[in-house]
């Protein structure tokens, strides 16, 4: 892979409003370089983080910092997943994370949808890659374990 450009992250609270059968979410969305993560992919999904129960939450936040495993093979991550129960098995947005070079790399986007399937994703050809400064990503993070 070529030089990088080396992109900002920050999580924002972002809600899900309820309705037809909806359950309301407020959760952190992810903010590259400016722009609304969940809005650029579309969907009805939130981010892993902030609305689920604390000891799950702390495990998404250990995950993204490549501090635990990954249930998902190749180092994917979810990022986004069901609003209702946050399960796999109703579709998430993934994304393999990667330490490289001093940076945290987020590439190879796709929708993944059950814990058997995940050789048969859609890849999400709207999102490129994106790398983030290892201190930053870090302190982005931090305040949430």
């Amino acid at each position: 892979m070529s030089e990088e450009k080396t992109s900002s992250l920050q999580l924002v609270w972002k809600r899900r409003d309820a309705g037809g059968g909806r359950t309301q979410r407020d959760y952190l969305d992810f903010v590259v370089d400016g722009e609304s993560l969940s809005e650029k992919i579309g969907g009805d999904l939130v981010s892993c983080l902030g609305w689920f129960v604390p000891s799950e939450n702390a495990k998404a936040v250990r995950r993204l910092l490549l501090e635990e495993k990954s249930v998902l093979p190749d180092n994917r991550l979810q990022l986004y997943v069901c609003p209702e129960c946050g399960e796999l098995d109703c579709g998430a947005i993934t994304a393999i994370v990667e330490r490289r070079d001093g940076k945290i790399v987020w590439r190879d986007f796709a929708f993944v949808s059950g814990y058997d399937e995940i050789e048969h994703s859609e890849k999400i050809t709207e999102v490129d890659s994106f790398a983030f400064d290892r201190r930053q990503y870090r302190n982005t993070f931090n305040g949430l374990l």
